[in-house]
């Protein structure tokens, strides 16, 4: 059953986007974790797909 969901643009806007767009972004996913899924799933562009606990993160630093 789907709990709830959220759309956010790609990292790229995100980073560099229009002011506010960051905390919008990190408010709706942590609306999504505040709903206590049984999974969180993440969809993006990658050729890949990968499993991540819950202490995953990421940066865009070199």
């Amino acid at each position: 059953m789907l709990v709830s969901a959220a759309v956010c643009p790609p990292t790229p806007l995100v980073v560099q986007g229009l002011p506010g767009l960051r905390a919008a972004c990190r408010a709706a996913v942590a609306a999504l974790v505040a709903a206590s899924p049984d999974a969180l799933l993440v969809v993006g562009g990658a050729e890949t797909s990968g499993t991540y606990d819950a202490r995953a993160a990421g940066t865009l630093r070199p």
